[in-house]
């Protein structure tokens, strides 16, 4: 089952994201919070190639697969043009993700340090490391500086 969230009113992420087209499916990609877990690409191909094939219906569920295993909440997607954009249906959950960030899902509200709230989608990671440049928010620094649980 999959969660809808609306596209409008969802500023700073709608600011920052860009939306790949295609004739099946619509990317929207927030690369600044990625995380580079690699759930976009595997030994083949990765999804900005596949979307020119998402007609086959293999190919989109296949790349479908991979928006709804992106941790971060960086890639998401829509099924025609403007429409709303569908995540997938996670638990309220906090996990530790070794040698990396909190995985926070379920639509489980965080607040910033100065009490505003962070814009709260299905899935959100948190840094952890304490060197990313988009804090609370994860973007992957961890891997850079080589931060460890231990």
């Amino acid at each position: 089952m999959a969660l809808n969230r609306p596209t409008q009113g969802r500023s700073p992420t709608a600011d920052r994201s860009k939306t790949f087209r295609s004739p099946k499916i619509f990317i929207q990609e927030d690369h600044p919070i990625c995380v580079h877990s690699g759930f976009c690409r595997d030994t083949v191909s990765d999804i900005w190639s596949m979307r020119r094939h998402s007609t086959d219906p293999e190919v989109s569920a296949k790349i479908i697969d991979k928006l709804d295993n992106c941790p971060s909440g960086a890639l998401a997607y829509a099924l025609e043009s403007g429409g709303d954009i569908i995540e997938p249906e996670l638990a309220e959950e906090v996990v530790v993700i070794p040698d990396g960030p909190l995985w926070v899902t379920g639509g489980v509200r965080v607040e910033r340090s100065d009490g505003h709230p962070l814009e709260t989608p299905n899935r959100v990671t948190l840094c952890r490391c304490g060197s990313s440049s988009i804090k609370p928010l994860c973007d992957g620094t961890h891997k850079e500086i080589g931060f460890t649980d231990s």
